[in-house]
């Protein structure tokens, strides 16, 4: 599965696209960040490597996103 790297924010993630599927892996340390935190980000990069807006994160933690998008990749 091949990655993008993506920067948004404060944050930076591995991307990885296969089909419809998505999964945002978080890099950079932070001090114990909430998923709260982290997943609105991680969307925001997923839709950045897809380039459309139909994306949604399925399940999260504060390292890995996991979602599903519509756009014609």
């Amino acid at each position: 599965m091949p990655t993008q790297t993506v920067r948004h924010k404060n944050m930076e993630f591995d991307i990885r696209v296969r089909g419809q599927m998505i999964e945002a892996l978080r890099l950079n340390s932070m001090g114990f960040p909430s998923t709260r935190q982290v997943r609105p980000i991680a969307l925001q990069a997923m839709r950045q490597v897809v380039g459309c807006e139909d994306v949604a994160i399925i399940w999260a933690d504060p390292s890995v996103a996991l979602g599903f998008h519509a756009c014609d990749v």
